[in-house]
This record gives C-alpha cells, structure tokens and sequence, in this order.
C-alpha cells in the first residue's frame, strides 16, 4: 500500500475510517512507526503503513485493541481501487460486484469482453478480475 491517493480511496470505503496523513504513531509498548496512518474503526492505535515498503504496522493486542477484518477490508479495498486505477488510466470501464462471500469481484472491459487474474496466481479468468 505505497500509493497515498489510492489508500484514501481504500479508507473511504470503511464506514467510520479516517486517513491520519504522513506521522509518527506511538504504540502501547512505547515503539513508534512512521508512515501513512489510518485510523480504523475500533482500533485503539492507527495502523501505520511504510510509504516505501507498503508494509502495515499495527497493535490490536491479539484483536482486544482493534478486529483484524477492519485491517482486511483496507487491504482488499485498496487492492480494488489500485486495480481500477490502473484500468481507468488505461481507457477501461471497470464494474463491480460484491459477492456473497464478502469477496469482490472486478470486471474490467477491453472493448471486445473482459479479462481476470486469478488472486492465487493461476491463469487469467474470462470475464472478471477478481481481487
């Protein structure tokens, strides 16, 4: 998660999120991290993210100080919205769909159908992307 514009986009898809900036964020055992903070709803500390690694730091006290599922939903919306930058930038129409899993699904347009990656490596997918 190394792009800043792309992680606000992926906070605001978390109700009750908020994007802190650039800062340094003390913990419970007096460590600190620098980076981009986000607050997650509640959490105790920010989650701190490496501007140059992307690499997430955070104390949720084995979840008594924050439930992990608010850490995945900015990673699975930050993967989504990377993702539709990337097309849109290239001239694509992205749609998508939520599914009943909680997973989601993106479908990008290449003018004649749709193409997918499948998320564990495996060959492109017709017709989606899925994330």
């Amino acid at each position: 998660m190394k792009n800043a514009d792309v992680l606000k986009k992926a906070v605001e898809r978390i109700p009750g999120a908020v994007y802190q900036g650039i800062g340094t964020a003390r913990r419970y055992n007096t460590t600190s991290e620098h980076g981009y903070m986000v607050k997650l709803p509640g959490w105790t500390y920010p989650v701190t993210i490496d501007a140059v690694t992307g690499e997430c730091s955070y104390d949720n006290y084995n979840g008594s100080w924050g439930n992990i599922a608010e850490l995945d939903k900015l990673s699975q919306g930050y993967a989504v919205e990377a993702a539709k930058m990337v097309a849109e930038r290239e001239g694509r129409e992205c749609e998508e769909l939520k599914l009943d899993d909680g997973s989601i699904k993106l479908v990008v347009s290449l003018g004649g159908g749709g193409y997918g990656v499948d998320p564990d490596g495996g060959a492109p997918v017709v017709g989606g992307w899925s994330v």
